[in-house]
């Protein structure tokens, strides 16, 4: 979800600088059937998606239908006209073999976004929780030269 609201923020807020995603999704494939869908309640959530063995990512055990649901509804929102209004500087991370959101997403995103400085990095050892994967230092590595070469003469509000 974290990538999906990035991009919306980048639309509404001019004071944006750039954005730096990884694995953003436009859909979730899990998800679809549970569209429109009244029940169950919650459903179990599933082990999360992470290659590198030992890794724990803190989860609730279920998640409530209405979090999907507005997933999907912000996931609707970002349409083609939504992404070619992104100009700011755009660093995307895509793990090859992810088993929430397709690699596509990101293909699609990229292709579509009006930044004129863009780069998608493939990450070819770790699934959806890339952050917390094998590829986790490549995904730092990459996101502080990314942010330097952005930056550089400006000044860092933190």
């Amino acid at each position: 979800m974290g990538g999906t609201l990035a991009i919306l923020l980048a639309n509404k807020h001019q004071g944006i600088e750039g954005l730096i995603l990884i694995n953003e999704a436009l859909s979730v494939p899990s998800y679809e059937l549970l569209r429109n869908q009244l029940t169950p309640r919650y459903i179990e959530e599933s082990k999360p998606d992470i290659k590198k063995q030992g890794v724990v990512e803190i989860t609730y055990s279920k998640v409530p239908l209405r979090s999907i649901h507005q997933l999907q509804r912000l996931m609707n929102q970002i349409t083609v006209e939504e992404l070619r209004n992104v100009k700011i500087p755009l660093l995307s991370f895509k793990s090859l073999e992810d088993h929430i959101v397709p690699p596509e997403n990101t293909d699609y995103i990229m292709q579509h976004v009006s930044s004129l400085k863009k780069r998608s990095i493939s990450l070819s050892d770790s699934f959806h929780v890339a952050s917390m994967d094998n590829d986790k230092n490549k995904i730092v590595r990459k996101t502080h030269a990314y942010i330097q070469e952005n930056t550089q003469g400006k000044e860092i509000l933190v």
